[in-house]
């Protein structure tokens, strides 16, 4: 079996939160009893402390929410806010995931996000379809720690039985993030998704165009 692994969010899909956080933040602001803006405000002033954490519990949501609005309950605030996100799938991605598997390729998605949201955003995009797409999917609650970590790429080898020797390209959006240990420690091509970054083999905006380049993979 040959693989290609796929970071999630901006890469399998564009993710769109404006909408989601204007509706919890207008959720919090009715609980606190506090102004929309001085919401908006705390809420990134603590995001930003909790982005400097490399334990993937503090940077859920819902933890966030607990910690800087005592009055809000954080479930009923998260639920909101995934009620109101908007997902779209990558340029032509479905050709792209159709074309891997008529040459019986596989995706791995490894991604920092959580399990459950992981989940929730694969299916709203791909349906039922995307247990056939990808073979396996490594989370931040798998391997407790954010990306960039060696221990996704271990996880895959330990817990999934992927010999990296078998992975054909890793497909991101930040080359630190999603591909700088698959190029440096693995050995594997790389591509960049919708950026500029000449670090990565391949730099593209469309997943057809990235096929059409993609000439050891057309064997």
């Amino acid at each position: 079996m040959r693989y290609i692994i796929f970071d999630a969010d901006n890469t399998l899909y564009n993710v769109d939160t404006k909408k989601a956080y204007h509706r919890m933040f207008l959720f919090i602001s009715e609980h606190e009893g506090k102004s929309y803006i001085w919401v908006k405000k705390k809420f990134y002033k603590v995001l930003h402390d909790l982005s400097k954490s490399n334990n993937p519990k503090e940077r859920e949501r819902d933890y966030l929410i607990s910690l800087a609005f005592p009055h809000t309950p954080p479930l009923d605030a998260v639920n909101i806010f995934w009620e109101n996100i908007q997902i779209k799938p990558a340029r032509n991605i479905f050709f792209f995931l159709n074309v891997m598997l008529s040459k019986n390729i596989k995706g791995i998605v490894v991604s920092e996000e959580f399990k459950r949201n992981l989940v929730f955003k694969l299916y709203q995009v791909f349906g039922r379809m995307w247990k056939e797409y990808f073979c396996c999917i490594v989370s931040a609650d798998d391997v407790n720690v954010m990306k960039p970590s060696l221990s996704y790429y271990r996880y895959l080898e330990e817990i999934y039985d992927v010999n990296t020797s078998n992975v054909l390209m890793a497909i991101g959006d930040d080359y630190k993030k999603d591909l700088f240990i698959p190029q440096n420690y693995y050995g594997v091509k790389v591509a960049i998704y919708n950026k500029i970054d000449r670090r990565a083999d391949v730099i593209f905006k469309d997943y057809r165009a990235l096929w059409r380049r993609l000439n050891f993979l057309n064997r």
